[in-house]
């Protein structure tokens, strides 16, 4: 397990019920801009969360995993020299035999190429929607049975359905009041 902790790129620490690093692995170390032999002793956690993710992390992320035993979020993590990653965190807190928190332990994943990813897929998916709409050009997607899935703002134009009213739909006969629709 040591050698897990001391060779994973993730970032994991413990710390006390008050957020003073206890332990840091390499990664963290790294990250943070900590010698292997730096002390820990005067570092907390609240110096690498932005003011509105450390509400969140110190008020409800340590209240669920008071409660729950873990707590799983996303958030951004700063270190010194003010460069932000965004992480996968999670957090687990260790109770004693009274129940009470005797220390967090957390390991927290950099997911910088996911969000990339994430944002550059909306930023198609926009663009492609855009062109759709610029060009009067319909398009859409059905699954393996027929169901529209998808179908572009320009639909309104060129069939006079809204996308909501065709999404979930087999047919163009499905459109029309039962009464009109041949068998």
């Amino acid at each position: 397990v040591i050698s897990i902790l001391e060779n994973t790129n993730d970032l994991i620490s413990s710390c006390s019920p008050e957020g003073n690093i206890l332990y840091a692995n390499p990664a963290y170390r790294q990250f943070m801009g900590l010698g292997d032999d730096a002390s820990l002793q005067h570092i907390n956690i609240k110096n690498y969360y932005p003011d509105k993710d450390l509400e969140q992390h110190m008020q409800k992320g340590i209240f669920t995993s008071q409660k729950d035993g873990i707590f799983e979020f996303e958030t951004m993590l700063h270190n010194p020299d003010g460069r932000s990653i965004p992480v996968s965190q999670v957090t687990i807190a260790h109770k004693n035999s009274d129940g009470q928190i005797e220390y967090f332990s957390t390991i927290m994943r950099d997911i910088s190429e996911r969000k990339k990813a994430e944002n550059q897929l909306i930023e198609n998916e926009e663009r492609t929607r855009q062109l759709s709409l610029h060009s009067r050009t319909m398009a859409w997607e059905v699954d393996r049975n027929g169901i529209y899935t998808y179908i572009s703002d320009v639909s309104e134009v060129v069939l006079g359905f809204k996308p909501e009213e065709i999404i979930g739909k087999r047919t163009f006969y499905d459109f029309l009041p039962e009464n009109d629709q041949e068998l």
